[in-house]
Order: structure tokens, then sequence, then C-alpha cells
């Protein structure tokens, strides 16, 4: 997409990279221990009780007694191990969180690394504001299934760029194509005793392949892709059949169907009467700023951008500076979107690098990654529960943040690369410090 892309400085940019790594697992680190033993999250209460009545060795709690029982239980089980470890569920599954996000950093770090962009001006760029971003620090230290979820879905990116970005020209040895096959299925099967909605990571490795071509490698590596994808769908389905198919007639029920059925029958009947333009109406974009403090529920795209830059109140209030920092960030980071989106498009077809094909790959997730929190909210339309939230798609902020890198880098060229790469040293530190340390969301 770029028709060049420069490192950050030309002397020494791994030296630059590992500065800000050092930076940032510093951080990381620093949060943990600055909010050790608080409840965060807004489901968290509800995510404790289920920890608390899972047992690892036994039969799994009723999934209607409790707000997240329904989930899938490999989150709250290693929450539960963690607790034994830490001392109580608090500590146990916030050691989870943090894990789950620096396990998430360090292979979106070497994702990048393999498609060589790691040691390039935007590839860094993105790195280290896309994982300050204040929904993932919220993920580092939150109470909940979402941040082992956004380990997962990163784990399979990871797997998909390493066995499917460049593809050999021979046959694969019979005991690496398998070693992949166990590998990529065992992967998304933890994922789908994680949450429904990681089913969307079984498409990753098709969009690599898709992305990537080579005719003459395609057929092994995708009959790779779908064996891993059969396996892990064959591995999960009878938990799923005993779990709920024989007990709600669903594979994938949702606690709003027992919890709040007549007001999910009222919406329901609501959206029955316009269907076309219900769906619109979630299409649409709002003219509230974002210096309010509550973010439009019933749309998609307000309450994504909102989500990706600001607490919702109903979570706990922001402090006056942390307010007014998000406001910044979403307000600033708008334009540049659509800047960088405009680059980006404007590019198809003229220039192909690695970092224009890791594009891609995102755009594709985040588009089908939208058009199922559609269908799950056209399906479940109580949008007071939120759920557009950012969190439930973790592959969306990293394509928007994509496009925002794409416009800066875009923008700044004509910069003299000893200046640019200073400046851009020292504004990714102090994003990345205010983001942890205030923290903003």
């Amino acid at each position: 997409m770029l028709h060049y892309i420069a490192p950050v400085t030309a002397t020494s940019p791994r030296t630059n990279e590992q500065m800000l790594l050092c930076a940032f697992l510093a951080l990381h680190f620093a949060l943990l221990f600055m909010h050790w033993g608080e409840i965060t999250g807004h489901d968290a209460e509800a995510f404790l009780g289920t920890v608390h009545r899972m047992n690892i060795f036994g039969s799994l709690p009723d999934f209607r007694m409790n707000l997240t029982d329904y989930h899938p239980p490999l989150s709250f089980l290693l929450a539960k191990a963690f607790s034994v470890f830490t001392g109580n569920p608090v500590t146990g599954t916030q050691l989870l969180s943090s894990l789950s996000f620096l396990g998430a950093f360090l292979l979106l770090r070497s994702s990048l690394k393999r498609v060589d962009t790691l040691y390039t001006t935007p590839g860094i760029i993105f790195l280290y504001t896309s994982l300050s971003l204040p929904a993932f620090i919220y993920l580092a230290r939150a109470i909940t299934y979402d941040s082992f979820q956004f380990f997962l879905t990163i784990l399979t990116l990871y797997l998909s760029i390493r066995f499917f970005w460049q593809q050999s020209a021979g046959p694969q040895r019979r005991s690496v194509w398998l070693g992949r096959i166990f590998v990529l299925s065992a992967v998304l099967t933890a994922g789908l005793l994680t949450k429904y909605s990681c089913l969307l990571n079984f498409f990753l490795p098709f969009f690599v392949l898709l992305i990537r071509m080579q005719t003459s490698s395609s057929r092994e590596y995708f009959l790779s892709c779908i064996i891993a994808c059969s396996l892990a769908l064959l591995a999960v389905v009878p938990f799923y059949y005993i779990r709920y198919y024989q007990t709600e007639g669903s594979l994938m029920p949702v606690g709003m169907e027992w919890q709040r059925p007549e007001d999910l029958a009222q919406m329901r009947f609501l959206r029955d009467t316009q269907r076309v333009t219900f769906l619109l109406h979630m299409l649409r974009v709002p003219s509230r700023p974002f210096w309010k403090e509550a973010p439009v529920q019933d749309s998609l795209w307000h309450r994504l951008w909102f989500d990706t830059w600001k607490g919702d109140p109903l979570w706990g209030p922001q402090t006056k500076i942390s307010d007014l920092l998000s406001t910044f960030y979403a307000t600033t980071a708008l334009p540049l979107f659509f800047l960088g989106i405009m680059f980006f498009l404007w590019k198809w077809g003229r220039t192909y690098t690695d970092f224009s094909d890791f594009g891609w790959l995102l755009l594709l997730q985040s588009t089908l990654s939208c058009i199922a929190l559609l269908a799950f909210a056209y399906q479940y339309p109580l949008f007071d529960w939120g759920i557009f939230k950012a969190e439930y798609v973790p592959i969306v902020p990293l394509f928007l943040m994509y496009c925002v890198v794409v416009a800066i880098h875009s923008t700044t060229q004509h910069i003299p690369r000893d200046r640019y790469s200073t400046a851009i040293l020292a504004a990714l530190l102090a994003f990345m410090s205010v983001n942890h340390l205030l923290p903003v969301y």
C-alpha cells in the first residue's frame, strides 16, 4: 500500500523497538500492581460468582443461575486454577487477564515480525499504539472472559500467519502438516470452549490464504485449514450438544432468553414490524459528540468507536483528566481514521506490500466481525446490555488503529527521518505511559 516503508531510524530500528518493548513491559506490570485486588469490569461480580461455583474436577453449574454461567467454561476454569495460586478469585482472574493481554501483545509483535513489518515506522507505531488503546488496557486488568478471548484471537492470527503467510512451492512434510493441523485445531477448540464469538476465529486462516494466494500450493494449505476447523468442531460439538442443546434446544443459547424474556419479546415485535428500518437504524451514524458521557447503544459505529477510547459510565465514572483525554482521543482520531482508510483503499491494486496485506487481513476479519455483531443484535435486540461492545470484536479496534497509522505515516513522509523518528519515539512513550498509568479507560 505504501511505496516505501521507512525504518524508525536509519541505523538502529531494532534498538528503538526494543526500548519501546522494555517500556511497554514495565508499564504492563506497573498497571497490574497498581490495580491488584480491584474488581474492575461490567460483569465482574457475575464472573466471580461463576468462578466460585465452578468445580475443576466436577460438574458444571446450572447455566441459568447466574448472568455469566451460560458461557463455555474454559476461562472460568483457568481463573479458578489461578485463584488457587494467588489466594482468591479476584487476583486469580486479574492474573489470567494480565497474562492473556501480555501474551496477545507478544503474539501480535511476533506476527508483525513474521510479515517483515515490525522494524518499520508504521509497524512500530501500529504495535505500540494499538496495544495501548484504552479498550485493551481495560482488558489487561479487568475481571472478564474477554481478555482470554482476545489472547485466543491473536493466537489464531499468529498461527495463521506463521503457517500460511509464506507458502512453500513444494509439498509439506507429513509431520509438519500434521503438527500444524493439530496446533490450529487445538487453539480453535479452546476458543469455542471460551466464548461463542470465537467461532469468528475460524475464518482467519482462510483470509490469510485468500490474501496471500499462490496457485501452486493453495489447495494443500486450504485442505489443512478445512481439516483443522473440522476437528475443532468435532471436538466441541459433543459438549455443546450435552450442555446446551439437550436442555435449551439450541447449540448456542443466550442468557437474554431466560433472564429478560418479556423485554426481548417486545423488542423482537418492534423489530419485526419494520425489519429493514430496524437494520438501518443500527447502522446510522448519530451526531452525538464524544464529550457526552454515554455511547449511543443502538448504533454499531458509535458504540464501537466510543468503546475503543472511552469507558462506559455504567462501569464507573472516569476522572476529569481521564475523560478529557478519552474525548480528545475519540475526537481527533476520527478524521485520521477516515483519511487512513481513504489512503488504504486508494492504493489498492497499485502497490503490494506485506503491511498492506496485513491491513487487508484486519479489514476482512473486522468486516466479518461487524456483520456478526449486527446479526446478533438483530436476533437479540436488547441494546441496553451493550451488545456492540468493542471488546467482543478485538480485531476491529486493531483495524481502526491501522488506518490511523496509515494516515499518520502517509502525511508525514516529507519530514526529515531523524527528526521524525525522535518525535515518534517520544509520542509513543507518552501515549503508552499515560494510558497505562492514568489509566484513560
